[in-house]
């Protein structure tokens, strides 16, 4: 939609502040030299690659943090959670940041917040502390990639974003392939709080590179406005009650905690108030501009697409360390190179997205990445084991990695590519904070899911191990046979014996759980497959068409090869 036709339905001093921006953007991005802006690029790629490294890199070491702090599976979670709880609230209100105090002081601000967070997770030796530590991380991390995207759309045009998205993405990769790695070395060899060292520096250099080559007075935004207290109280109180309602639901039996029912009440009043609030005519300063999906079909069709997405990137990331933890028996170390080889596969499957998204449109590159997603998901219901051999499960991290990889740009190509560029910046705070949501929920429900699952099956291969009582009863013995055959005291040996047979039942019981995990994200791939075919129908005859192409090629193909053998 045109930006004269969008800026109809919203309140004139908002339109006032896009045409002041229109107007100055021009004299104000051209005092910038090539090499500033290339400079600016490679400054917010290491902070973004700060971040995602980061978080990456903690899922793979979250067993071991559960000893130093004496936290429990459950409450280790909250390591995670809480962190996309102080993300999630900061994503709709960097905009305001910017204005408010520059691109400039504020990216830096929230930078120098980011490594006091990481050094004090490097001290922190009780769970309050290490949970303080990480919503410090969480609320200078919010700013970092919404800020870069929309700097970067501004920075360069059209034509010359692709190198800059390029070199922008390959430093986040590069991240994390190499954080985790890092982590897993550090936390292997010596004590997991000093691989938070490493992040001190990085977030340093970064916050003088950004420091140096972005102008004072050089600013990606208008003027602000004085901040809306209400809107923003609504919002905060809201995502964290649904971030306690998400995170405790399972271990306090959701509707029968008073505790839970009244966040779940709390988040629904506040999240239903700051929405009527934001998308009043007459609101001056909305915090998300949520209006503007009024009129910009693309956003408002895609907002189930972007929670999907979210719930996808988010969780499968989670959940993958945690089986190599906790059923295989790798260490750090050699989970976080599962990651970089995903880190690897990743960045081909973005170059992938950028470079076809516009030539077989951005949806068919969505059907695309989620149907090797789900392909991926398929592949470890049928090869999960407690012994599954590491070349299997790389194999199925490229298809992983890629499949990511080609959606991270089709799906904001879906949603963000008509968007108009004087409100983009609106556009892209929506469309991150809804892939946020998507990540809370993902890696919530994931945690509660194998609760659940885990109890489930457990309970019944108890229940086939009782009926089969003479036959394990036998089992038991003959180890504890053999154990004593080694030199242990009769009686130890059968208390081994025992311990053995526990740890087989408890480690086919975290299997088959896990299983159940990644059938949900098989499912959930597939509805996202559903839900791009019905609400984009040129979606459907652009897959139809490429589809038809390819059998085409391939139907000649083999025409050609019999005639080919027949001449030699």
């Amino acid at each position: 939609m045109s930006t004269d036709a969008l800026s109809q339905t919203l309140n004139p001093a908002v339109v006032a502040e896009g045409e002041l921006f229109d107007r100055g953007i021009r004299r104000t991005l051209s005092r910038l030299t090539k090499f500033q802006r290339w400079m600016i690029v490679v400054g917010l790629g290491l902070a973004v690659a700060v971040e995602t490294g980061t978080t990456i890199a903690i899922n793979v070491i979250l067993p071991d943090m559960k000893g130093n702090v004496a936290a429990g599976q459950d409450e280790i979670s909250w390591v995670v959670t809480v962190y996309g709880a102080a993300f999630l609230c900061v994503v709709p209100l960097t905009a305001w940041f910017v204005r408010r105090l520059g691109t400039r002081n504020y990216l830096v601000l929230s930078l120098l917040l980011y490594g006091g967070g990481a050094l004090g997770c490097c001290l922190s030796e009780t769970l309050p502390a290490l949970l303080t530590a990480r919503v410090v991380m969480g609320i200078g991390g919010g700013a970092f990639l919404v800020r870069a995207m929309s700097a970067l759309t501004r920075l360069h045009a059209p034509k010359e974003r692709g190198p800059a998205l390029l070199v922008f993405a390959l430093i986040v990769n590069s991240s994390r392939a190499l954080m985790p790695v890092l982590f897993g070395v550090v936390t292997d060899n010596t004590r997991w709080n000093l691989g938070f060292l490493a992040i001190v520096p990085l977030t340093l250099v970064a916050a003088a590179l950004l420091y140096k080559v972005i102008p004072r007075r050089l600013e990606f935004e208008p003027d602000a406005p004085p901040i809306d207290l209400v809107s923003t109280g609504l919002i905060v109180a809201g995502l964290t009650a649904f971030q306690v309602a998400m995170s405790r639901g399972q271990q306090d039996m959701w509707l029968q905690s008073r505790l839970i029912c009244s966040m779940i009440l709390v988040a629904a009043v506040c999240l239903a108030l700051f929405v009527w609030r934001d998308t009043r005519p007459d609101n001056t300063n909305p915090v998300l501009n949520l209006r503007l999906l009024y009129r910009e079909s693309a956003l408002s069709s895609g907002i189930l697409l972007a929670v999907i997405f979210g719930v996808l990137l988010s969780a499968s990331l989670f959940v993958l360390p945690q089986y190599l933890r906790g059923v295989q028996d790798y260490n750090a170390t050699q989970t976080a190179l599962f990651f970089g080889v995903d880190a690897i596969a990743t960045f081909v499957g973005l170059a992938f997205g950028s470079r076809f998204a516009p030539k077989l449109s951005p949806q068919v590159v969505v059907l695309l990445g989620l149907s090797i997603f789900a392909i991926a998901n398929h592949l470890l219901t049928l090869q999960l084991t407690p012994d599954t051999p590491a070349l299997n499960l790389y194999l199925i991290v490229v298809l992983h990695g890629a499949s990511l990889g080609m959606q991270i740009p089709a799906v904001s190509g879906i949603l963000l590519g008509k968007s108009s560029p004087r409100y983009l910046p609106f556009d892209m705070a929506i469309y991150y904070h809804l892939r946020g949501v998507g990540s809370v929920l993902g890696v919530s429900a994931t945690v509660a899911m194998l609760d659940i699952r885990e109890s489930v099956h457990s309970s019944r291969l108890l229940d086939v191990a009782g009926r089969l009582n003479p036959d394990i009863h036998r089992l038991q013995v003959e180890l504890g046979h053999a154990l004593h055959a080694r030199g242990l005291p009769a009686t130890t040996a059968n208390l081994g014996s025992y311990e053995i047979f526990h740890g087989l039942v408890t480690k086919q019981t975290l299997t088959l759980a896990y299983i159940d995990i990644f059938w949900c994200f098989q499912m959930l791939a597939l509805a996202g497959i559903v839900l791009v075919l019905v609400l984009w129908p040129n979606a459907r005859r652009a897959a139809s068409t490429v589809v038809r192409r390819v059998f085409v090629l391939a139907f000649n193909g083999v025409r050609r090869s019999p005639a080919a053998a027949s001449s030699q």
